[in-house]
């Protein structure tokens, strides 16, 4: 058995799970040696389930979606054809693909109509190379949807949401300007610098939905340890209030690429909703580091977990379990993270504390790393947060 997969065998059915994607293709072949090829070949990346006939295709298909279907065209009872015509109703998104060792003309015609594509046996490593640019179109595809989706959103809530964070900020200078010069400032001075801090988050948050449905600034380096003190600052008071502990393991010289503004918004995101989900005098436990081309920073909370059949689920728009949520963070996040060629995904589905993992693409070492705005400093609070340490108040 390999690193990256399991095999398992039962009565006329192949499957092969690869844990590099959450990708899924149904195999169609009644030639047993040629499925388990198949299979075997198409495992390495994607999970893979072989079926011997088109009704058994059918069956699958109508209890579980799949990315694309790989089905032989010649087959007793139900052909190649029919199946992909019954295929293409019951899941329209699906990646179609036939593979024949015949020039069937009528297969060509289906094909080009539906927007299928055709190999020849033996397909060599065409059909992997073809399986990858048409699922890769695919999720594309389906991005652009979910952004649009939610720039249309975004848009609207910016708006409602900029008239009375632009009172909130005028009293907030005039509340400073007023008070300074009292002896009540310096009880105060905290509060007021959390209150800056919050509604300078705020901003942040609207200038990200509105950029949703722009043009996203371009990539640089960031510096991951100061975004993560950054985050840590600004949701302190979250933790604070729940006596919650937060260990932050990150070394100082680790630089990856996006925006500081992007990058400072998914930790701040995912560090609420670990704040949300741990009880009272829980932890939550930040650690970044290298491995291989990747920058990784993972959130681990110490909640209740999310349930493994929710694991994709959470990251659709509008889909949340908070009487006062919109359902937009984790999928925004996961939209900020892929388009700088990362990636936002749950580490652990159904085990207790849900770790979140940010992945983020190296930055290259000879480009100078960029900052979020500084915040202004309380006189409880520090530049860094050393591992087991939680947050001032």
């Amino acid at each position: 058995m390999s690193i990256s997969s399991y095999f398992g065998r039962q009565e006329g059915v192949d499957e092969r799970q690869s844990f590099a994607s959450h990708q899924s293709v149904l195999v169609v072949d009644d030639d047993p040696m040629v499925r388990s090829a198949l299979v075997d070949e198409l495992g390495i990346d994607f999970d893979v389930t072989g079926v011997g006939s088109g009704e058994d295709a059918l069956s699958r298909l109508e209890r579980r979606r799949y990315d694309a279907l790989v089905t032989d065209v010649r087959m007793p009872g139900m052909d190649g054809v029919t199946l992909m015509d019954r295929a293409r109703t019951m899941q329209p998104d699906l990646v179609r693909i036939f593979l024949t060792g015949y020039a069937d003309d009528h297969v060509v015609r289906s094909a080009i109509a539906w927007g299928a594509y055709k190999l020849r046996k033996p397909w060599g490593s065409e059909l992997t190379v073809t399986l990858r640019s048409a699922l890769q179109h695919k999720e594309q595809y389906a991005r652009m949807r979910r952004m649009a989706a939610l720039g249309a959103v975004a848009a609207g809530v910016a708006h409602d949401v900029r008239s009375p964070l632009s009172a909130l900020k005028m009293n907030m200078t005039l509340l400073d300007e007023e008070l300074k010069e009292q002896p009540i400032f310096e009880v105060l001075r905290d509060i007021l610098a959390d209150n800056h801090n919050a509604i300078e988050a705020i901003e942040r948050v609207l200038h990200t939905m509105h950029a949703v449905s722009e043009r996203p600034e371009s990539s640089g380096p960031v510096d991951i340890h100061y975004a993560i003190d950054l985050a840590v600052r600004l949701s302190r008071r979250q933790f604070s209030e729940r006596n919650i502990q937060v260990r932050v393991d990150a070394p100082k010289q680790l630089a990856a690429t996006g925006t500081p503004g992007e990058v400072g918004q998914v930790l701040l995101n995912l560090l609420t909703n670990g704040a949300q989900a741990s009880p009272r005098g829980g932890t939550v436990e930040i650690r970044a580091q290298q491995y291989e081309r990747w920058a990784s920073i993972t959130v681990h909370d110490s909640g209740w977990g999310v349930n493994a059949d929710d694991a994709e689920t959470i990251f659709t728009p509008f889909q949340t379990s908070k009487p006062d949520g919109m359902g937009l963070g984790l999928s925004i996040s996961r939209e900020m993270a892929r388009r700088h060629g990362g990636d936002l995904v749950l580490r652990n589905p159904g085990e207790p504390g849900a770790c979140f993992e940010l992945r983020l693409p190296l930055a290259q070492p000879e480009a100078p790393t960029t900052k979020m705005r500084p915040v202004p400093p309380s006189s409880n609070s520090s530049s860094s947060h050393e591992a087991g340490a939680a947050p001032s108040a």
